[in-house]
């Protein structure tokens, strides 16, 4: 898990409570480096299982390749099934070919509409995340605004994200084709308004996504809400279902960008644990499915990994 709080403490307990005979290995990580290293050192100590129940953003365009999809890919050559939280962000997402009809190098969420909304809260931590399918790097310029009101009657941008992919202008360039407003705090609630914009006419019209990690977006893709690593071949990407066997609202969905059909399964969640009455999420699903997983390996030693899967 993620360096800080119970997150990890939560799956942990429910891997535990599903197969009490486990042995855990737990890991703490905050960047794909550590990741990596996390990762070798459950292969050299003999893990059957890894339970990841974090979503990754901009690493690639959801289309099960870039570097962590690589991570996954070692630990199933080791021999170990990756369980992958799919993502809460199935009403925080939105995928779409960059459109710009009236030539204003805005993209247009809708007809005459060239930008996507969302209600905020004054005080509350807001990230937005826009990447585009260019990986692995581009010289195709997109970038990202955050606006306090209608971007056409008065409305000013109170952040933005604005790295220079082009070669155009000379100067340092960026080149990832990822833009990110991360942990803005706005002041006041309301509805504030996102412009996707291209930084010349001659900037080819890609496919990109956007991904809310907090409020639902005013225009939505529920599609291919999935994040990484959950879209990787290699890992067991895992949906969240309630108590009564019903899909959770917020659980992201596939297909994959490339269209491949993820999640494969889904677990329950809203579980309790001696830390909290409920833990949702797809965090609280994952740890239902890769205990199962070693219980199976338990009692099948010589089953192989797509027999389980």
């Amino acid at each position: 898990g993620l360096a800080g709080g119970t997150h990890g403490t939560n799956v942990s307990e429910i891997v535990h409570e599903m197969a009490p005979g486990a042995a855990l290995r737990l890991a703490k990580i905050g960047s794909e480096t550590q990741l990596s290293q996390a990762v070798n050192d459950m292969i050299a100590a003999g893990t059957n299982v890894i339970v990841h129940s974090v979503a990754w953003f901009n690493a690639a365009f959801y289309d099960g390749t870039g570097p962590l999809c690589a991570i996954t890919a070692s630990a199933e050559a080791a021999g170990i099934q990756w369980v992958n939280a799919a993502g809460n962000y199935r009403t925080g997402h939105y995928l779409a070919t960059f459109t710009d009809s009236n030539s204003d190098l805005r993209h247009e969420f809708a007809t005459n509409q060239n930008y996507n909304t969302v209600s905020l809260v004054g005080g509350s931590s807001f990230t937005l995340l826009l990447n585009w399918d260019a990986y692995p790097t581009t010289t195709q310029d997109y970038d990202l605004y955050l606006y306090n009101g209608n971007p056409d009657s008065g409305g000013t941008v109170v952040a933005s994200s604005t790295n220079k992919q082009t070669t155009q202008g000379g100067g340092k360039r960026y080149s990832y084709p990822d833009e990110e407003i991360v942990g803005y705090v706005p002041p006041l609630s309301g509805t504030y308004y996102i412009v996707v914009r291209k930084k010349t006419s001659s900037v080819a019209n890609l496919r990109f996504s956007l991904f809310s990690t907090g409020p639902a977006l005013g225009i939505q893709t529920t599609a291919s809400s999935i994040a990484q690593p959950a879209d990787c071949s290699s890992a067991l990407g895992v949906g969240a279902t309630n108590l009564l066997d019903v899909p959770e609202g917020f659980s992201s969905e596939g297909p994959t960008t490339d269209g491949r059909a993820k999640p494969e399964i889904s677990g329950p969640d809203g579980v309790r644990t001696t830390l909290t009455s409920g833990f949702y999420g797809t965090s609280g699903s994952a740890p239902h499915v890769g205990a199962a997983v070693a219980l199976l390996r338990a009692q099948n030693p010589g089953m192989s990994m797509p027999q389980i899967r």
